[in-house]
């Protein structure tokens, strides 16, 4: 399960993001406004490729609203998987893997 709790304009994900709650994500997608919106990612428990592609639609949708989404407490295991992918600069990943 997936909560995403809205404070402000800023967000905050608890639980699962996977391929079992990605579709309720994206159905239930935020509006993003203003220029800057923040996600908080230190609650989430597990994810697979299935929710970064939630986390990037969500990031060119804000983009399309001319907000720009930064990802706060980016969890290891999504930082591997979006470098691997080529996805790093979204998600603040400098690193070498």
């Amino acid at each position: 399960m997936l909560e995403l709790v809205r404070a402000g304009g800023n967000y905050r994900l608890v639980g699962d993001l996977t391929v079992h709650s990605a579709r309720q994500g994206y159905e239930n997608s935020p509006e993003f406004t203003g220029p800057v919106c923040q996600m908080d990612l230190e609650r989430v428990r597990d994810l697979d490729s299935a929710g970064l592609a939630l986390l990037v639609y969500w990031y060119n949708r804000a983009a399309g609203s001319s907000c720009r989404l930064e990802f706060l407490n980016v969890p290891d295991k999504l930082a591997q998987i979006a470098e691997m992918g080529g996805l790093g600069a979204i998600f603040g990943v400098t690193g070498d893997g």
